[in-house]
């Protein structure tokens, strides 16, 4: 019985990080263009859209995202593969 309680704090514990991820994805880049379906793309072509938009913010004299930052918009993204 000691599991049960263990497992709803672990899923509390995903959807407050899965919310929290999408949160910075839709603030982060909803500040220079529309946002884009996290479906839209697999992982590998995530990984080269947000590199590339690392180098378009530091061109746009924006501070680009940190790894914390990169890292949990990518997990928001790619836990929803491309159909």
């Amino acid at each position: 019985m000691k599991t049960l309680p263990l497992l709803l704090a672990l899923l509390v514990s995903v959807g407050h990080a899965q919310n929290e991820h999408e949160t910075l994805f839709r603030e982060k880049c909803s500040s220079c263009h529309a946002l884009p379906d996290p479906q839209s793309l697999n992982e590998k072509q995530w990984q080269a859209v947000l590199r590339t938009m690392q180098k378009r913010m530091s061109e746009a004299g924006k501070t680009p995202l940190n790894d914390l930052e990169f890292k949990k918009i990518f997990c928001f993204v790619s836990q929803k593969p491309a159909a």
